[in-house]
Formats: C-alpha cells, sequence, structure tokens
C-alpha cells in the first residue's frame, strides 16, 4: 500500500506576524490589569482610616513648618536634621488640599503607590514579568514601606526619589551601547534632579549620588 507524502504547509508571515502582535498586546493587558489591582490594593493598605489619629509629634512638626510663610519656613527648618524639600512641597500640597491628618498622609500615600509603580517596571525591564510581580507584592505588603507611607513625614518620598534614582541608573547602564546621545542626556538629567530631590528630602540619601558619579556618562 503506497503512502501518502505529507504536503508541508506554507505559513504566512503577515498572519504570523499579526499573532505575534497579538500576543503581545494580550500580555500587556494583563500587566497593566494586574498592576492596576496591585495598586488598587497597596492603596487601600496605605489610605484606610489615614485620618483616625491624630499627628503625632514628628508628624506635628511637619504641620507646623508647612504652615509658616516659605521664608519663616525655611528659618525654623534650619533648625531640624532634615533638609527642607519635603515640607516645602507639603506646603504646597496643602494649599490644595488641607491641612487635615488624612491631608496631610496623603503626600506619603501618593509617593509609596508611585514607589511601588516604579519598582515593578524595574524589575519588569530588568528581570522580567515574574520577577517584577514578585517586587511588587515586596513594596505593596513590606509593613516599613506601608509604615512611612501613612505618616506625614519625608521617608515615603525620599524612597521615591532613591527608587527612581537607581532605576535611571539601572537604564543609563544597561542602554549604553543603544540608547541616542540625546536620549542619554534626557536621563542623565532626570537623574540629576531625582538625586537632588533625594538628597534635599533626607540627607541620608547621598549613597545614591556616590554611586551615580561613578556610573557611565
Amino acid at each position: 500500500m503506497a503512502t501518502r507524502k505529507a504536503i508541508p504547509m506554507k505559513l504566512d508571515p503577515q498572519a504570523a506576524l499579526a499573532e505575534a502582535r497579538s500576543a503581545a498586546t494580550s500580555r500587556r493587558v494583563i500587566s497593566v490589569v494586574g498592576l492596576a489591582v496591585l495598586v488598587v490594593f497597596a492603596a487601600a493598605l496605605r489610605g484606610a482610616f489615614l485620618g483616625d489619629q491624630q499627628l503625632f509629634r514628628d508628624e506635628a512638626t511637619s504641620w507646623y513648618l508647612a504652615s509658616h510663610s516659605l521664608g519663616d519656613m525655611l528659618r525654623l527648618g534650619a533648625q531640624e536634621t532634615s533638609p527642607p524639600l519635603y515640607i516645602v512641597l507639603l506646603k504646597g500640597w496643602m494649599a490644595v488640599f488641607g491641612d487635615s491628618e488624612a491631608a496631610l498622609r496623603s503626600l506619603s500615600v501618593v509617593a509609596g503607590i508611585a514607589t511601588l509603580i516604579v519598582a515593578w517596571r524595574w524589575a519588569r525591564d530588568a528581570l522580567g514579568e515574574t520577577e517584577a510581580w514578585i517586587a511588587g507584592i515586596v513594596v505593596a505588603f513590606s509593613p516599613l514601606l506601608v509604615g512611612n507611607s501613612r505618616d506625614a513625614r519625608m521617608y515615603s518620598l525620599e524612597g521615591l526619589f532613591a527608587t527612581s534614582a537607581w532605576w535611571v541608573i539601572w537604564l543609563l547602564i544597561a542602554h549604553d551601547d543603544d540608547w541616542t546621545r540625546r536620549r542619554r542626556a534626557v536621563a542623565g538629567i532626570a537623574l540629576v534632579l531625582l538625586v537632588a530631590g533625594e538628597v534635599w528630602t533626607l540627607s541620608l540619601g547621598s549613597p545614591t549620588p556616590c554611586y551615580s558619579s561613578r556610573s557611565p556618562s
């Protein structure tokens, strides 16, 4: 009995490309939706009952300094151990959202959620999708980071500046060969601003600029 030869099927390059694009789009949608869900949980942890407790002493100091005029605020803030950027931003925040306990602490909530998004994106770019979710879950549910995001103090904002600065440093190193000079210049300017923000939020942020000065130019 004669055997029938299998006829090879010709692949349509356009169909294969369309299928690959559709799969990539589906993965992006799933990533965005998953990140949005994670952000909602993180926001709930950071924002629930935010105004139920009175300001503790350090938070009251933040409110006291931010309640003064800019000149008085800087003069009084010179006696503090922390740089004045957080207080300056808090003053602007209070002008928009008021000075209730919840309003004062909500600036740190926003900074904490932004830190989560930056950490997730950095981990995805550097390591992959699975590692991004691990990093996102750690940042979202870390007791220390959640606590800092619920205080009217500078720690959550400093964490955002530091995480963003390290991400930009990684981008500059990872794309040393394929980024244009203009793009590298933009990233360099962003790094300078982030490091300046970190140092002027909390002086303990100095290790980042020390390292960034050694990163490729």
